[in-house]
């Protein structure tokens, strides 16, 4: 058996009121990845998935091959708890901030 590893994925695009949290769920189901996605502001659904590392990666190309615009950061030995490593959730905020002034800009 593969390490756990934890997924925290940002999608954009025409992702809400289309299914799409439907098709991401049955897809983490035939990966046997656990977890949950859930619709944010803006447009933007939010997954976070733990599995074993190849599952998580399928899943993040099956998107992309959808056309689907995915930011993720992919961390190994982190199932069960995401991002319990500081060291990882330092990186974690920092993409969120980046993300962040991407998409809404410094105020």
């Amino acid at each position: 058996m593969a390490d756990m590893a934890s997924l925290q994925a940002t999608i954009r695009g025409r992702v809400q009121g289309v299914f799409f949290r439907a098709y991401v769920e049955a897809a983490a189901e035939r990966l046997n990845l656990t977890g949950y996605v859930r619709n944010q502001p803006g447009g933007v659904v939010e997954v976070r998935a733990e599995g074993e590392k190849p599952n998580l990666e399928k899943m993040v190309e099956a998107l992309k091959r959808r056309g689907i615009s995915v930011e993720y950061i992919l961390k190994e030995n982190e199932g069960h708890g995401y991002f319990r490593d500081e060291k990882n959730r330092m990186e974690l905020w920092r993409a969120i901030e980046t993300f962040l002034e991407k998409n809404i800009g410094r105020k």
